[in-house]
């Protein structure tokens, strides 16, 4: 192996090594941590949107403290679609309340009252004291039951369902991923530059040793010849004293 291929070796598994190992590994925990946020993110706009789409679920914010300790606010609700008839006391069951804006309420069944051969329900909040002043008519043979509680995420979800954040989710992931996708490209071709200026340079380096080389071989051959004939001449001197002293 000559000089030149071991400095191009060497010079590549430096820039393959990197000179700044916390810097990648700062990068690619950075990497990491915002492929996770990502494929949460998506995770829970894609579990809320296909439940909505196929009606098996719905997820719903527990925006009150009316369900604690059992749906505290800023939780979440898993509810299935059951029938209405199955219902019983103690069931935790989506409805809109029958008051002016008719907002959805998640409320458990404190009573079951039946009039005229009809059932009707009575909720309460289990924080609240006295149930609800109102008497619920289930007028469709399906009803959401709540059969999960997740705690933390109800704001994630509330904003999850408003149309301007799902759009803008959506950006934030194509941008991410198109960033990652670019910075590994960049990353990639700015290793291979440097690993083609490592060759040139020890090539650059091999080619001025073998300079350096030749000088002084060249050097030392232009000494040898010069030095060759002064002792020719002592020698013949020599003889020619020796002669003449005869």
């Amino acid at each position: 192996m000559t000089a030149t291929d071991r400095i191009a070796r060497d010079g590549g598994q430096r820039v393959h090594e990197g000179v700044h190992p916390l810097r990648r590994i700062a990068r690619r925990v950075t990497t990491g941590v915002a492929l996770a946020v990502i494929a949460v993110a998506t995770a829970m706009i894609a579990v809320v949107v296909y439940g909505a789409l196929t009606q098996s679920w719905r997820v719903v914010p527990v925006r009150s403290g009316s369900m604690a300790p059992t749906a505290p606010k800023g939780s979440a609700v898993v509810a299935e679609p059951a029938r209405t008839s199955g219902l019983r006391v103690g069931d935790i069951v989506l409805f809109h309340a029958p008051t002016a804006h008719r907002p959805l309420v998640v409320h458990r069944i404190h009573e079951i009252v039946v009039r005229d051969g009809e059932r009707l329900y009575r909720t309460k909040g289990d924080a609240n004291r006295e149930p609800d002043p109102w008497l619920i008519r289930m007028q469709s043979t399906t009803v959401w039951r709540v059969h999960h509680v997740i705690p933390l995420v109800g704001d994630v979800v509330d904003a999850a369902d408003q149309p301007y954040v799902r759009f803008g989710g959506l950006v934030a992931a194509v941008a991410a991923i198109v960033w990652l996708g670019l910075g590994r490209i960049w990353r990639r071709e700015r290793r291979e530059a440097d690993a083609r200026g490592a060759v040139v340079a020890a090539g650059v380096a091999g080619r001025v040793a073998v300079a350096a080389q030749a000088a002084a071989v060249a050097a030392a051959s232009v000494t040898a010849t010069t030095a060759g004939p002064e002792g020719d001449d002592a020698g013949a001197g020599a003889s020619t004293g020796h002669a003449s002293t005869a």
